[in-house]
């Protein structure tokens, strides 16, 4: 909105954006190798044999038939059910509103401004339910604010006409700013992306056969030297560290953990801190004679 006159002038005006974004997180199947080819492998230098498993909970498929307990599993090509593994995300929104006024006194124009900047983003509530290897996941992520930046800046500004004449101009100018934030930024740095969907654990091919032999949803140590529902054909050791946490199913505002208990496999969700300033805001300032010269503009022929 503006309104004008021969000596002033008054800008107003205000805008509005917001966004919605959906990944899906998947693997064809719900593990991967971590190969060794040192001397140390037992084999020799060169030759790759397999030491480690990486599990996803975000697989999608398990083609592969492996043996475990004395039963065939696998064989799955279909897309399982809940698959691929969502992350929603939301800015809320985002814009900016401003008021300016210029004033022109004789040979001396006054400006002065300011204006408002924020971004608001959330992560929108969602729910991940059972996966191959986490057969007793139920997640039920809650609608929480992620970042709330928001900023005032005002602005300022000057000009005078030397000779009166409109062609010669003393300028000077200061102001604050701050650095626009770009949609990536705001939807990335959302928890719903740092849902951790991975676990490893250490592991020995006993039967040479590339196929882990090992109920891959059973964090206890597995193996030929086990009893019981632990006895399988190849040795999976027991996830350590993060890999190994049992945590619950509740989530809220500060946090939310996934249930590991069938996986040693950890999941959290922390909160985004807000912050005051949209980024670091800048002031700046300027001064300098502005010449206008006649010109004349002409068509092509």
């Amino acid at each position: 909105m503006s309104y004008v006159t021969g000596s002033h002038s008054w800008k107003t005006g205000v805008d509005v954006n917001g966004a919605n974004r959906v990944s899906w997180a998947s693997s064809v199947i719900p593990y991967s190798y971590v190969v060794s080819t040192l001397s140390s492998n037992g084999v020799g230098v060169g030759i790759p044999v397999p030491t480690t498993l990486t599990l996803r909970s975000d697989g999608c498929t398990d083609p592969l038939i492996r043996q475990v307990n004395g039963t065939l599993v696998g064989g799955h090509t279909s897309i399982q059910p809940g698959c691929p593994t969502p992350a929603l995300n939301k800015v809320t929104s985002e814009g900016g509103a401003f008021a300016q006024d210029r004033w022109t006194i004789d040979r001396l124009t006054l400006s002065a401004g300011i204006r408002l900047d924020w971004f608001f983003s959330e992560n929108p509530a969602y729910h991940l339910g059972p996966s191959l290897l986490t057969p007793n996941r139920n997640i039920d992520v809650p609608k929480f604010s992620t970042t709330r930046y928001k900023d005032w800046t005002p602005k300022f500004g000057v000009a005078y006409d030397l000779f009166g004449n409109g062609k010669t101009a003393l300028k000077g100018n200061i102001g604050r700013y701050v650095l626009g934030q770009a949609l990536v930024f705001g939807l990335s740095a959302q928890p719903g992306y740092n849902l951790q969907l991975t676990s490893s654990r250490a592991w020995t091919d006993n039967n040479k056969n590339w196929i882990p032999d090992c109920d891959l949803a059973n964090p206890a140590a597995q193996g030929p030297t086990q009893t019981g529902a632990n006895f399988q054909i190849d040795t999976c050791i027991a996830p350590a560290g993060l890999n190994a946490i049992s945590t619950t199913t509740n989530c809220s505002e500060s946090g939310c953990q996934e249930d590991a208990a069938n996986v040693g496999q950890a999941a959290y969700i922390g909160n985004v801190s807000s912050c005051a300033y949209l980024i670091e805001p800048l002031w700046t300032a300027s001064i300098g004679v502005v010449e206008f010269s006649d010109q004349t503009i002409g068509t092509a022929s």
